[in-house]
């Protein structure tokens, strides 16, 4: 998949996600909507029951991810990160060690989602596909690092993004650890000219058409409920265990998977579903 496919399909995907979340608020409300196990699924990605969901294609989060994966901010093409530690000028992916640097987003991805509720669901602020890609990428920011280089949560100021890691960062050969969160925006409006242009004018119909349909697919892995049984069951992970995410209450009950204990097996959670499916009650 190209970078500008793969962009398209993200900020596709993040559109519809994203109006489903808006509707859902502005139906339930938003306390209900911030409690909601669809939030937790569809949203941030913790999941419910037991079994997280972060990463996956039907994640708002994880898609905002997908963005800035297709601008090549990522481990696999680190070369073309923007944002680069003075230790790490120069590196390039047969060089990234895993253990050692670190792809951060500055910027973390649960802020960014946390930031795009704020401004757009809880307004319920109307946005199309064009405009929600424009704000995720000039949104972002992601910066190589030795991992030792980064700064407890505390002990730095968001104002002043750099401001984060104890070592100067650099933007084409041009130390911006002083630049204000402002003058960051700024650089990556340029450095994205290409991307945002694109953007701007693309019609995402074809696209949004495609992707409703694979979203939206009945009980398939990775999808989204029915706003209707959504809205009636946004608080009951019981119900939408058994009415939706069917390979979900699969993985609350497997307890090993290629001879290894599953990672999301967790004793309590599969007794309490194997009790629900053989009485009704929900513990």
């Amino acid at each position: 998949m190209s970078s500008t496919t793969s962009l398209i399909t993200r900020v596709t995907k993040s559109y519809i996600i994203g109006k489903y979340l808006s509707d859902l608020c502005q139906t339930i409300g938003k306390d209900a909507y911030l409690q909601s196990y669809i939030r937790l699924q569809h949203g941030t990605g913790s999941g419910f029951f037991g079994v997280a969901n972060g990463g996956s294609s039907d994640c708002l989060s994880g898609e905002f991810r997908g963005i800035t994966d297709s601008l090549g901010l990522k481990y696999q093409t680190c070369d073309e990160i923007k944002f680069v530690s003075a230790s790490c000028i120069g590196l390039t992916p047969t060089q990234y060690d895993r253990t050692i640097h670190r792809t951060e987003h500055t910027h973390e991805i649960n802020e960014l989602f946390s930031k795009f509720e704020e401004e757009f669901i809880f307004d319920n602020k109307s946005f199309t596909p064009n405009e929600l890609g424009h704000w995720v990428i000039t949104n972002q920011i992601v910066t190589l690092i030795l991992q030792c280089e980064q700064k407890s949560k505390g002990t730095f100021s968001l104002d002043i993004p750099f401001s984060k890691y104890t070592n100067a960062i650099y933007h084409n050969n041009t130390d911006v650890s002083q630049y204000s969160l402002l003058q960051v925006r700024q650089l990556i409006d340029d450095d994205y000219n290409d991307e945002l242009a694109l953007l701007s004018s693309y019609d995402f119909s074809e696209s949004i058409n495609k992707f409703t349909k694979s979203l939206f697919k009945p009980k398939a892995k990775h999808s989204l409920p029915p706003l209707s049984l959504a809205i009636i069951h946004h608080d009951d992970e019981y119900e939408l265990l058994s009415k939706w995410y069917v390979y979900k209450a699969i993985q609350v009950l497997t307890e090993t998977k290629n001879n290894k204990p599953y990672k999301w097996y967790k004793p309590e959670n599969a007794r309490r579903w194997r009790h629900y499916l053989q009485t009704g009650v929900k513990l």
